[in-house]
Parts: structure tokens; sequence; C-alpha cells
């Protein structure tokens, strides 16, 4: 167990299954390395503490920096680590340490300018400008400095002739090539063209270093042993957290490129996901930038909402945006909304029926037993997302099903969406939302999500007036 501070804190231990990234296009948007992060959902007091920091990589140059800064120090370090991990050889691995503890000093030093960059910040820094991370650091430097200048005196050279090789001790301040150089030429042979050699060490040469130079080597060895005990892995972590921020910054000026805004949610104490212009950013991945956003309604009141409508009129879109801003919110970033106010839900769920998964047992079976899966594994606090569940069955038959999964959210106080096909869902009691056309645009073609107050909300309704059908018309025709 790590015992040093983390720039991601704790999240909650329940995992968003991977699955909910592809069904939302997430996978197409985001690194894997981010959408693993954003698997894990935060409670409130993260949320605020990622919100905090992330805010500052916005406002602030300063701490930017200090992420780049940190990010270069420890893929430095990740490199160092690797080659001398990989070692074998004593008097290699001896050189390849003390650079190990090199890096590890830029990596710390890094580190500890994240001081006044708010409570995760200020404690990574505190960290490590402890006096336990200072006093190892400073005896370390110094421990640095005196292998190196021991070290300097261990000079070697090994050249061949015939079948012989040789290993001498010398101290002329000459490089091994000249000095290699002057001794072939007083045996009368003509000095190679300097090349670039292989650096790796072969343990026969090693051992020989190490017995001409055993003095120097021991004397290493005690300045440096004190460290073989520090648990370099532990740094790795900071990358993958440095990154996220990192790369969620990108991800966040790219959409806003595109004219799409982003706010922090306010954390809210009681059950309720309401924003106004809420966005689909998902649609990126189609080229599509023109993306109408929507408001949401959730609240302890209304937590569950069906959404009826004409097909084509963005009812999916519509729940992809509430899916994937609920991720986002969930992982401490900014939403692409203009204001929000949004509960920390436990955990998010998914149903998104793909006909080719059910060769072998066949669509409704499926269904019903994801449903049944979602029902057992989430708690109360979850807020699940149905897309046309139940939809590739009778008409009556579904509608039994979708009526008895309601029924059991409701009595659970569930959050969440259903997109269904069944309009008699319009004469239950439970909230709906509806399809209309949006009367600001003059050419009526784009389509906006709206609470279901009476039958004139719903875009069926509007079909029928404008061309004078009845239900039963518009039904036969669709």
């Amino acid at each position: 167990m790590s015992n040093i501070p983390s720039f991601l804190g704790k999240p909650r231990e329940k995992e968003i299954s991977y699955r909910i990234f592809t069904d939302l296009q997430l996978d197409s948007l985001l690194s894997p390395a981010a959408r693993k992060i954003l698997a894990f959902p935060c409670g409130s007091d993260e949320i605020l503490r990622r919100q905090e920091f992330f805010k500052l990589l916005y406002s602030d140059e300063r701490i930017f920096e200090c992420v780049k800064n940190s990010i270069s120090a420890l893929n430095a370090y990740q490199t160092a680590f690797g080659v001398w991990d990989a070692s074998s050889v004593p008097s290699e691995k001896c050189y390849l340490f003390i650079k190990l503890l090199e890096e590890y000093l830029k990596v710390c030093s890094a580190l500890s300018e994240f001081d006044g960059f708010g409570s995760i910040g200020t404690e990574i820094a505190d960290y490590f400008n402890s006096d336990f991370m200072m006093s190892r650091r400073t005896k370390m430097a110094q421990s640095i400095k005196n292998a190196k200048i021991i070290l300097s005196r261990v000079s070697t050279y090994v050249f061949t002739y015939g079948e012989h090789s040789q290993v001498s001790k010398y101290n002329a301040p000459h490089t091994h090539y000249e000095y290699g150089a002057a001794l072939f030429a007083k045996l009368g042979l003509t000095t190679p063209e300097k090349r670039k050699m292989n650096g790796k060490v072969h343990i026969t040469l090693s051992n020989g270093i190490t017995e001409l130079f055993g003095n120097e080597y021991y004397r290493v060895s005690a300045l440096l042993n004190p460290y073989q005990s520090i648990n370099f892995r532990e740094l790795f972590i900071y990358v993958r957290e440095l990154n996220f921020y990192k790369e969620m910054k990108a991800f966040c000026e790219k959409v806003q490129s595109y004219g799409i805004p982003t706010c922090f949610p306010r954390v809210s104490a009681n059950k309720r996901y309401v924003c106004r212009d809420l966005y689909d950013i998902s649609l990126i991945v189609k080229e599509c930038y023109d993306i109408v956003p929507n408001d949401t309604w959730f609240d302890k009141d209304r937590i569950f909402f069906f959404l009826t409508g004409a097909n084509g009129g963005g009812k999916t879109t519509y729940l992809r945006s509430v899916a994937i801003n609920l991720i986002l919110f969930l992982g401490g970033m900014p939403v692409f909304a203009r204001d929000a106010d949004i509960y920390p839900f436990s955990s998010i769920y998914t149903h998104f029926p793909k006909d080719e998964r059910f060769a072998q047992t066949g669509r409704l079976h499926e269904e019903m037993i994801r449903t049944k899966e979602i029902l057992g594994e989430c708690d109360n606090d979850a807020f699940i997302l149905f897309n046309e569940t139940f939809s590739g069955t009778d008409d009556k038959k579904g509608f039994e099903l979708l009526l008895e999964t309601a029924n059991e959210l409701k009595e659970r106080n569930i959050g969440g969406l259903y997109v269904t096909h069944f309009h008699e869902i319009s004469d239950t009691s439970f909230p709906i939302l509806g399809v209309i056309i949006d009367k600001d645009d003059e050419n009526r073609r784009t389509f906006k999500i709206s609470l279901k107050n009476d039958e004139k909300c719903s875009y069926a309704h509007d079909i029928l007036v404008k061309y004078g059908l009845d239900k039963a018309s518009l039904e036969k025709r669709g």
C-alpha cells in the first residue's frame, strides 16, 4: 500500500463497466488510461478537490507548467528505473543506480513545486517538502556527489590482440580511446576509426573491473546501500494521474473550440441532476459540431423520467448527454453545460440493446437478464439509463416488463432515464419527457427535449395537427 499522497485521492471502489463507455462512444474520445480513472466515481469531497485542482489548470499557467515538468521528470525517472532494474552486471548497476537516484531527486523537486495549488497540490508539496523527505533528499544528493568523486578514480580500458584480452588500471587523464590508441601505436598497429561503442558491459569485464577497484566499489556501495530500500515504483502512479489531468484539459479545450461551453457543477446534497444547456459531445466522433443542447430536470420529486417521441428526434442523443456528463462530473471534471447542480450518485448503469449480441438467446431474454443484473447490482443511489429496453418483443409483453422495471425503480427511489417507444407510458403517473420541435428554429428541423406537461408537448401531436391525421393513422404509417 502506497503512503504517498495522490493527485486523484480515493474514489469509490465500485467500477463503471467498460461496456458503458462503449455504449456512450466515450471509448472513441478518451484514452484507455483516462477511461480507467473515470470508471471509478468519486464522492462529494473528492469531486470538489478535483474540481478545485482542475480549475487552477485553467486559470493559472504556473500549475500547468508544474504538471508538464513533473510528467517530463517522471518519464525520465521511469526510463532510468527500467534500465537499472534490467541490469544484472554489478559495476554497470552501480552507475545506473546513481542515475536513478539523480532522476528520483528531480521528480521530488518537481512535485514539491505544487505548493499552494489547491488542497491536492498543497498535500503533494507538503509531503515532498516534509522534514523526512527533505532530509532524505539532502543526504541522497551528498551521497551521489561523494560516489561520483570516488568513481571518477575508476578508469579502465580493454584492448585485444590475437586471442588475448587485458583489463588494466590507470590514472592517466586521457579517454579510453586516446590511451588505447597510444598503446596501439607503440605496437606498430593502426588505430581504428573511433565509433560509438555498445554501452552494455560484459559480466566478465565487470568482475574484472570490480576486482581491480574493489576498495572504490566497496566505499560506493556503503554510500548507496541506504537507498536500496526505497520503493522506487511508488512514484509511477503520478505518471498516470498527471497525464489524466493533462489529457482532460486538452480534451475540454478541444470541445470548447467548437463553441460548446463547460461548467463545474455544484455538488448537491439532495438527489438531483439539473442542468441548463447540456451537450452530447459524443457527436464529435461523427464530426457533428452543430450540437443542440437540452436541459435536465431530475430532482427529489422526479428523479426518474421516461422519454418518448418520434424516431430521429434526438432521444438517444439526450440519453448520451445525460450519461456522459454524469460520468465526467463523478470524475471531478467539468461538464459540457452552461450551468449544473448534480448529486454524487454512487454508480452509473446503461442498457443499450444491440441486435448482434442475441444470436444465441434472443433479444428479449438478454434484456430481461441484463435488467435483472443491473437492478441486483445497483444500490439506491445509482443512476440507470435504459435505451429502448424491451422494445424487441410484442407491445403487451414489452410494456408489462417496462412497468415492472419502472415500479421497482420508483419504489427504491433510483434515479435514471428510460427512452422508450411505448407512448402508453404517458397515461401513467411517471414523469415524462417528450420530443418537440424547437420553436426558435425557423426551418423547424431541430428537436428539443421538454417536460411533457400535456399532449401538445409531443412531436406526434404536432404532426397530427399539421397534417390532419389521427393517432391510428400515424401509427400505421410509422
